[in-house]
C-alpha cells in the first residue's frame, strides 16, 4: 500500500468504490486522512462498509471544507454530463483528482511511465514489468482493475511506476511529468466517460504535459490518433519523440518487420534482435508492444543490450 502522507489530517472524499476507489479510500484512511466514500451502487457501498471504509452520501457536502475529491476514472467528469457530485465539488472550490495524482504526490522520487491503450494496456504492463525487473530496475506496474495503483509498493529514488493511463485518468492527473509516455491506441470514437472523440484526444494529450528532453514520447504510428500526436509533438520538438510500429518501418523510431526488431533512432535502421512473431494481427500487436517497451527502456537509460536481452527472455517464456 502507498502511504499518502501529504493527506494526513485532511478531509478527502472518494467517489466510486470499485477496486480503484476502494484502494484509494483504504490508503487515505490508513494514512490519517478523514475519508468519506460513496458509490451510486448499493452493493459496492455495502462491500466498502464491510471493509471498514467510511461510507457517507456526498450529495449534500459543503465542499468548501474538503481538500480533494478522488474519483474513479470511469466516472463522468468532463465539460458536459459530469456526475453531480463532481460538479458540486468543483463549484465549491474542491479539487477533483485521480488515484494516479494521489500516487504522484506521495511518491515524488520515482520515475513514471504512462501507457495509453484501450485494447492492450494490461499486456503492455506485463511486458514492462518483465523488462524493468530483468534489467535491474525496481519497478511496480498497475492501474488496471487487477492492480490498483494505491495497492502498489512505495519505492525509493530510481524506482519506476509503469501505469495504465486511460484519457479519463490522465486529465485528472496534474503532478506527473512522465519520464516516458507511451501512446498505443484509443480505439475509434469516444472512450467513455469522455463525451466524444475530441474530448478523448484532449484528455489523452495530458500524458505529454510538460515533457522536455530527456523525457520522451513513444507513439504508435499504427493508429491514426498516434500519427496525429506524432505530427503535433514533432512540430514542437520539446521532448524525445520515438515513433514505433509492429508492422512496418517507422523512420527515426523502433519497429518490427518480418519478426526483426529494428532501431532507427539514429537513422541507421540497425537490426537488434529476432522475435518469435509472425504477421497475424495478434502477433503484430505483440511486436508493437516489444517496440514500445524497447524504446521506453532506451529513454530510461537502460542499455540497448540489456533491453534486447530482456525482451528475448520475455518472448522465450
Amino acid at each position: 500500500m502507498i502511504e499518502l502522507f501529504p493527506f494526513s489530517g485532511f478531509q478527502v472524499a472518494v467517489l466510486g468504490l470499485g477496486p480503484e476507489g476502494l484502494a484509494s479510500a483504504r490508503a487515505l484512511s490508513l494514512s490519517g486522512a478523514e475519508v468519506w466514500a460513496w458509490d451510486d451502487d448499493p452493493a459496492k457501498r455495502a462491500a466498502a462498509a464491510a471493509a471498514d471504509i467510511p461510507v457517507h452520501d456526498l450529495a449534500n457536502v459543503d465542499w468548501r471544507e474538503w481538500v480533494s475529491l478522488v474519483i474513479e476514472h470511469h466516472i463522468p467528469h468532463g465539460t458536459a454530463g459530469a456526475h453531480a457530485v463532481v460538479s458540486a465539488a468543483r463549484a465549491g472550490g474542491c479539487e477533483v483528482i485521480s488515484d494516479a495524482e494521489l500516487l504522484a504526490r506521495a511518491q515524488r522520487d520515482a520515475a513514471y511511465v504512462a501507457v495509453v491503450s484501450k485494447e492492450h494496456a494490461a499486456d503492455a504492463l506485463n511486458v514492462f514489468a518483465h523488462v524493468l525487473q530483468i534489467t535491474g530496475r525496481e519497478a511496480e506496474v498497475g492501474g488496471d482493475a487487477a492492480r490498483p495503483l494505491l495497492d502498489l509498493y512505495g519505492m525509493d529514488l530510481g524506482g519506476v511506476y509503469a501505469i495504465d493511463m486511460p484519457p479519463a485518468r490522465a486529465d485528472l492527473t496534474v503532478s506527473i511529468t512522465f519520464d516516458a509516455a507511451v501512446f498505443l491506441d484509443i480505439g475509434t470514437g469516444a472512450w467513455p466517460p469522455c463525451a466524444d472523440r475530441d474530448e478523448t484526444m484532449a484528455a489523452s494529450r495530458w500524458v505529454f504535459h510538460r515533457q522536455t528532453i530527456p523525457k520522451g514520447a513513444v507513439i504508435s504510428v499504427d493508429s491514426a490518433a498516434g500519427r496525429q500526436f506524432l505530427e503535433q509533438l514533432s512540430a514542437k520538438a520539446e521532448q524525445i519523440i520515438v515513433p514505433v510500429s509492429g508492422r512496418s518501418r517507422a523512420p527515426g523510431g523502433i519497429y518490427v518487420v518480418d519478426g526483426v526488431l529494428y532501431d532507427d533512432m539514429d537513422g541507421d535502421a540497425m537490426a537488434i534482435t529476432d522475435l518469435p512473431l509472425g504477421q497475424s494481427a495478434s502477433e503484430q500487436t505483440e511486436a508493437l508492444l516489444a517496440a514500445s517497451v524497447y524504446a521506453t527502456a532506451i529513454i530510461l537509460n537502460i542499455s540497448p543490450p540489456a533491453a534486447m536481452a530482456s525482451l528475448r527472455s520475455y518472448y522465450a517464456e
